[in-house]
């Protein structure tokens, strides 16, 4: 997690002003919105995608249909939900074969010794599709793993046994898909609600 990301999230959203200009095509409210935000969201997508140069692509594209489509701006609600809806939707596209709706019931109800917190994913569907979009882009084999623990509820010995790896292996894997999975849903809790938020 950056330090830009942290300070730029952390922050009151701009102000309606600045909307109403940025909505009237002022470029100066473009650069500040870009400014204060555009770090802060390729942070996030980064987080989502796994890859930063592709992170970067996603975050102009961001801007560029914020600027084209500035008419439909709202400045009485913020830019903040805005733009992180933007951003999590191109992160959705990026994975062209992700299954949204995947359900996360079980995973959800379970609190095993590589489960989450009940705090970090007991928030909503929200959540859940960020999770689903997070292990679309891991390794297949790590993917695997975490599926085969969390939505078949097997063992570490028995996924060990099954996929002819280590148990150490195993949990090494579930637990880097873990702290990923912290880190992304904590990115979003300060984008959302952070304190000084919208």
């Amino acid at each position: 997690m950056s330090a830009t990301y942290t300070n730029t999230v952390g922050r009151r959203d701009v102000s309606s002003d600045v909307l109403h200009a940025l909505r009237s095509g002022e470029q100066w409210a473009y650069d500040a919105v870009y400014s204060k935000y555009a770090a802060g969201l390729k942070d996030f997508i980064a987080a989502l995608i796994r890859n930063e140069e592709d992170a970067k692509e996603l975050n102009h594209d961001i801007f560029l249909s914020l600027w084209n489509n500035r008419d439909r701006i709202a400045p009485e609600k913020g830019i903040k939900g805005l733009l992180y809806s933007m951003a999590k939707n191109l992160a959705m596209n990026y994975f062209d074969h992700l299954k949204v709706k995947r359900k996360y019931t079980d995973f959800c109800s379970r609190n095993v010794d590589h489960s989450l917190p009940p705090d970090m994913y007991m928030i909503g569907n929200e959540t859940k599709i960020l999770i689903d979009i997070y292990l679309q882009g891991l390794p297949a084999q790590r993917q695997t793993i975490f599926r085969l623990r969390h939505e078949e509820g097997l063992s570490v010995e028995e996924i060990a046994a099954r996929l002819g790896l280590s148990d150490s292996t195993i949990r090494n894997n579930l637990s880097m898909v873990t702290t990923g999975i912290r880190e992304l849903i904590t990115l979003w809790l300060m984008l959302f609600f952070s304190q000084n938020g919208v």
